[in-house]
């Protein structure tokens, strides 16, 4: 496994404890003296029951396993959510996400939408949770022509495992497979498969390119064209899977162990994938896992785990502001290579960041994301100042489907603004190219006047910061010869 440095601490006491009970263990396997009375047992060491020890192992191990875990928690609760009370400041096809189905988002976003992951008003998005434990599922798209789109598949880590799309698959209409980890079959003529799901459970996230309000009515029937049924229903049988119900997840207000229960829901459903086995059966331990009782487990491994809950949560909701996993360049965090698949890599820390802060996001060869939080002095954007980003000459952002820079609050959502701009690119209507051909965007909160307004971009939220999005980036932009320029204060 391999975190970032700062959290490698966590990692090497779990490590280094680990060690020391396995030696342990192995030394108290010495026959004792028949007069001796028999030693109660501790259930993880083998040696002698001692609390404080078990508190702390609970501890140091339950904050590794609560990164590695997050995401199983986090896209639980959105399921839930979404199920239940639906996507607030979304004009929806449906007023809740039914599993199984796919619901449209059939209008651009606004700041009336603050369920974070930093959305983008590029694009509207059609989305739907996949029950693979039974069967595959069969998505069958229209002909997209020359109009981008993409279908992102996600495994319930958060990991892709696949795309459908201009990239992946082109243009043309198309029947593909959605395929669990368990099932072993044959598909029929004219079905594609995609790459295998690694959960059960996973989610498919389809976002269509939008130059502009007028085009709508055409995406919503493009949208009523993409169709996902189970592998029985496509072959006019009947489907014996259940209906999915929403469970209510625990609360964190009433139970310490809230967060630790509704991860060990969701991986009943959706366990790990099989090459993590061994850090499955080290986690368990601490009674984290599928079918695993919390409340079996001794008060001071409880009590370690509570505390890991806590220390966990402040990990992963302050990693996205450190810009984790990406290396730095002018400020910008830069996309990694693996930054839709880390877990192979065990950049668990990376992918609970991500989660966090994007949900689930592209690998890099369908999108890149440079971010930044602060400007050429190394100082936070806030919305006190005034900045401007400027792309000299041949340097505008490298993309062959489109660009943009969006402004987002320190909730990960839309900054509410008089003039409802929340992003600028190579789309926008009115934008000003500089006279020698660069680009020049002002981010401030106040208009700038004048002819710069076409070219504003409003901030607000107080600290705020950017992510600078290029669908299908060209080769300069993946290898680092082309990197964005510093956001500079203007005094």
């Amino acid at each position: 496994m391999r975190f970032s440095k700062s959290f490698s601490s966590s990692v090497a006491l779990t490590l280094l404890v680990g060690n020391l009970a396995l030696c342990h263990a192995q030394s108290t396997g010495v026959a004792a003296p028949a007069s001796a009375p028999k030693p109660v047992l501790n259930r993880i060491t083998g040696a002698a029951a001692d609390a404080s020890w078990e508190e702390e192992y609970a501890y140091s191990l339950g904050v590794t396993a609560y990164v590695h875990l997050f995401p199983w928690m986090y896209n639980a609760l959105l399921r839930w959510r979404w199920a239940t009370a639906g996507v607030p400041g979304m004009a929806m096809s449906s007023p809740v996400f039914t599993p199984n189905t796919l619901t449209h988002q059939r209008g651009l976003l606004d700041a009336r939408y603050k369920d974070g992951g930093r959305p983008n008003s590029d694009t509207v998005y059609s989305g739907g949770w996949i029950d693979l434990s039974r069967e595959p599922m069969i998505v069958q798209v229209p002909a997209f022509g020359p109009r981008y789109y993409s279908i992102e598949l996600a495994n319930f880590d958060a990991d892709n495992f696949g795309y459908i799309g201009t990239r992946a698959t082109g243009p043309q209409a198309g029947t593909y497979a959605l395929i669990g980890p368990n099932w072993k079959g044959q598909l029929p003529r004219g079905v594609t498969a995609i790459e295998t799901a690694q959960t059960n459970w996973v989610m498919a996230l389809v976002r269509i390119l939008v130059d502009g309000p007028e085009e709508l009515e055409t995406i919503r029937k493009l949208q009523d064209q993409i169709s996902l049924m189970p592998l029985s229903a496509y072959l006019g049988q009947r489907s014996a899977a259940p209906s999915y119900v929403p469970q209510p997840p625990f609360n964190r207000q009433k139970d310490p162990l809230a967060d630790w229960k509704n991860i060990n829901r969701a991986l009943a459903e959706s366990p790990m994938p099989a090459r993590e086995a061994q850090i499955a059966k080290m986690y368990a331990q601490l009674g984290i896992g599928a079918g695993l009782d919390l409340e079996r487990m001794s008060p001071a491994v409880r009590q370690g785990l509570a505390r890991a809950a806590k220390q966990g949560a402040m990990v992963v909701t302050s990693a996205p502001n450190y810009n984790v996993g990406r290396k730095m360049v002018n400020g910008w965090g830069m996309t990694p290579a693996n930054w839709g698949r880390t877990a192979p890599d065990g950049d668990y820390l990376v992918r609970a960041a991500k989660s966090l802060g994007g949900f689930i996001t592209h690998d890099p060869e369908e999108n890149i994301y440079p971010a930044t939080f602060i400007d050429d002095r190394g100082e936070l954007l806030n919305d006190s100042l005034r900045y401007v980003l400027h792309f000299a000459p041949g340097a505008i952002p490298p993309a062959q489907a489109f660009w943009s820079t969006t402004l987002y609050g320190p909730d990960f959502n839309f900054v509410d603004n008089p003039i409802n701009r929340f992003s600028i690119g190579d789309r926008s209507k009115g934008l000003k190219p500089d006279a020698d051909g660069g680009l020049t965007i002002y981010l401030q909160k106040q208009a700038p006047g004048g002819d710069k307004d076409s070219n504003w971009l409003p901030a607000g939220g107080g600290n705020f910061h950017l992510v600078l999005r290029m669908y299908l980036p060209k080769p300069e932009a993946l290898n680092g010869s082309w990197q964005p320029p510093a956001v500079q204060r203007v005094e």
